[in-house]
């Protein structure tokens, strides 16, 4: 606890503690994050596995067919082609749309959770830097109050004239006794 907390009495406690809430809800915030982005890894995974299908040789049983040879020509050509057979066409579309699905989506999501990452960087940012003003303000309330206490509490009109009654008692009181010891009353000038 910084040395200036007991000036702030009960409302640094509140201030914590709103900056603790805050945290946990950047915090949470950076959770989900994280499991979007665990999500996009598997998207990235399906990408990779879409661009497999296409280097596929078409060997070993239920393989699909090889594309390989096809790979490098234009989908168009490839699927117009006369040597290209039924199963290949096929297998082709299915392997381009998967791997071109899985691209675009995967663009999309990085695009998202890094402009989210930035949007959740500044937030931290902000809700300290709220934080830091609420705290500065309640530092200078104190101060200012006190101030204004120390103000409020100056010379008053009562004051004077409680002080000119005590002022009035004590010479009275005083002129008494000088008659009483020298029998007369002292020059009054």
């Amino acid at each position: 606890m910084p040395a200036y907390a007991p000036l702030l009495g009960s409302g640094w406690h509140g201030l914590a503690g709103q900056a603790t809430q805050s945290d946990i809800a950047t915090q949470q915030a950076e959770l989900c994050l994280s499991r979007e982005l665990l999500d996009a890894l598997y998207q990235a995974h399906q990408l990779w596995l879409a661009e497999r299908e296409l280097q596929q040789d078409g060997t070993g049983p239920g393989a699909p067919p090889d594309l390989r040879k096809l790979h490098t020509m234009p989908l168009a050509d490839a699927l117009a082609d006369s040597k290209t057979t039924p199963t290949q066409k096929e297998a082709l579309y299915s392997a381009a749309g998967c791997y071109l699905d899985s691209l675009k989506r995967l663009e999309a999501r990085c695009h998202q959770l890094e402009l989210r990452r930035i949007a959740q960087a500044h937030e931290r940012r902000l809700a300290y830097a709220e934080i830091n003003a609420l705290q500065w303000r309640a530092l200078i309330d104190v101060s200012v109050n006190q101030v204004a206490n120390a103000s409020a509490g100056g010379i008053q009109a009562g004051h004077v004239v409680a002080l000119l009654n005590l002022t009035y008692r004590v010479t009275k009181v005083v002129l008494r006794l000088c008659v009483r010891s020298k029998g007369t009353a002292p020059d009054e000038r």
